[in-house]
């Protein structure tokens, strides 16, 4: 069930691990591990695009330092934000997964 509900919000590469973490997961922990909201990685693409040169994108995935950076620069006079825009479905991936493991370890 954990699969279907956030199958986009996890790179490939990663299934293999969280699959591997959920099946020694005792019963107790998965609910508290279904129960976790991800980030959408197309989602805060399509965010990145439209308010990345305020730093919202970074706020969003909890890179607060980078985020306040960006808002203080315009984006990095929009070259950091048209980098980011590259960059963010990456970052969101690995704030996915930091996230995951978090909930696993409560």
């Amino acid at each position: 069930m954990f699969v279907m509900a956030n199958k986009e919000c996890f790179s490939a590469q990663q299934w293999v691990m969280i699959k591997e973490k959920l099946e020694e997961l005792p019963d107790s922990k998965a609910v508290q591990v279904t129960s976790t909201s991800f980030r959408n990685p197309t989602l805060m693409l399509i965010i990145s695009i439209f308010l990345g040169e305020l730093g919202i994108d970074r706020f969003m995935i909890g890179d607060y330092i980078l985020g306040a950076l960006k808002l203080i620069t315009g984006g990095g006079c929009s070259i950091w934000w048209i980098i980011d825009i590259f960059l963010i479905k990456n970052a969101t991936y690995e704030y996915n997964m930091k996230k995951f493991n978090e909930s696993i370890m409560i």
